[in-house]
Order: C-alpha cells, then structure tokens, then sequence
C-alpha cells in the first residue's frame, strides 16, 4: 500500500528549496526551474536548468527525476510562475514548487505567493499555500 504523509526528510528538502528559491527572487534574480534530490541518508544535491523556454526547462527538470538512481528517495522542483488570486481572479506572481519520495501513491504541490514592490526592491511573499497532487515522477 503506498503511504500518503510526507517524511521528515521530504519535508525538509522541499522547505530548503523554497527558502533557497525565494532568497533568489528577493534579490530580484530570474530563477530557473530547480531540483533538489536527496537520497535515505540525507545526502542532497541541486540543480538548475536554464538556458531554454521556461516550458523545456521544467520538462527537462521533470524528465532528470526519472533518471535518477533508484537510490534518490525524494525530490522537489521548483520554479517562478503565477496563480489566480481566489479573491479578484487576478493573476499573481508566484513561486511553484512540487515535491514527492518513493513509495507514494502521489506527488503534491505549493505555492508562494509573492510580489516585487518598488522596482524590485521591496519583496513580500506569503505562507506556502497547497496546489494539489501531481503524478510522482519517482518510480
């Protein structure tokens, strides 16, 4: 039967790549869709995918999961995109992250909300906000 919490160790692995994405927003850089793995020990490794449309990149980022060593327990991506504000339709900028570990039946998501005020100066974001499942891409 495939669990469904997430593990301590998934946990922190997507909550470090958000802080770590979100420093690169406030310093008001371009971020690129990024994977963060790490395997039952603990052990982690990162990396970005740029160079392309956004759309290839986070299928590229997509695609390296599954070429993972099958000693990879957990992953989490994460990339700047946007989302509908629930109150007024508008659409916000946002940071998007999706996270899932072997023997799950499912990967989840979140969001950022976050905005750059005054040329970029002034950055504020919100609390991580769930976005749903998404298929786990971890065999």
């Amino acid at each position: 039967m495939a669990k469904k919490e997430i593990s301590p160790l998934l946990d922190t692995l997507t909550c470090e790549l958000v802080g770590f994405c979100l420093d690169i927003l406030a310093e008001g850089e371009e971020l690129w869709p990024t994977l963060a793995y790490c395997d039952a020990k603990g052990e982690s490794n990162c990396m970005t995918f740029d160079g392309d449309e956004l759309e290839n990149c986070l299928e590229a980022a997509h695609a390296q999961v599954g070429k993972l060593p099958t000693s990879i327990y957990c992953y989490a991506i994460a990339y700047d995109g946007f989302v509908q504000d629930p109150d007024d339709g508008a659409y916000v900028d946002a940071l998007l992250a999706e996270f899932g570990e072997r023997g799950m039946a499912t990967a989840y998501s979140l969001y950022v909300a976050y905005a750059r005020e005054n040329g970029g100066a002034d950055f504020q974001c919100g609390e991580p906000l769930a976005a749903g499942e998404e298929p786990l891409l971890l065999k």
